[in-house]
């Protein structure tokens, strides 16, 4: 088996911004880094962390979401590579969670939540976000008995 060359520049956060690749490959430039690779990859899925290839985590994805009386429950699948997670609601940081899951015990009758969820990798690789899902908390009618 031929390992493939590649050689690539990257910026200053480890983005590969530039490469070349294949089996025989000479370049007519200098270039920053230069890796064998096993594989063909897709370099828009790596970043250059301390002069190695790292791979970009993907976002995971949720497996089932319960409403309960006064929580949400939210699940997703584990991703591989992964130390942690990042749970958004509504745009903001709700919690970093070493789990898949998370019960949001913090929600209001009539309003509407939107959760997505980045994997941050072992080498601190963040992905871009998981889809995002949209619930309705419903107003609970009360039954009012007159006398």
């Amino acid at each position: 088996m031929m390992n493939i060359l590649l050689f690539c520049d990257t910026d200053e956060n480890g983005n590969i911004t530039e490469s070349l690749k294949g089996f025989r490959v000479i370049p007519n430039q200098q270039y920053q880094h230069f890796f064998y690779l096993q594989e063909d990859l897709n370099v828009l899925d790596y970043k250059v962390i301390n002069n190695q290839l790292a791979k970009i985590p993907m976002p995971p994805q949720f497996v089932d979401i319960e409403l309960t009386n006064n929580t949400v429950e939210l699940l997703w699948d584990n991703v591989e590579n992964e130390k942690e997670y990042q749970v958004y609601k509504n745009d903001q940081l709700l919690v970093v969670s070493d789990d898949n899951i998370h019960i949001d015990s913090e929600i209001t009758e009539g309003s509407i939540y939107t959760y997505k969820i980045k994997t941050v990798s072992n080498e601190n690789l963040i992905s871009e976000f998981s889809e995002s899902f949209v619930i309705e908390i419903p107003i609970t009618e009360v039954d009012q008995q007159q006398s």
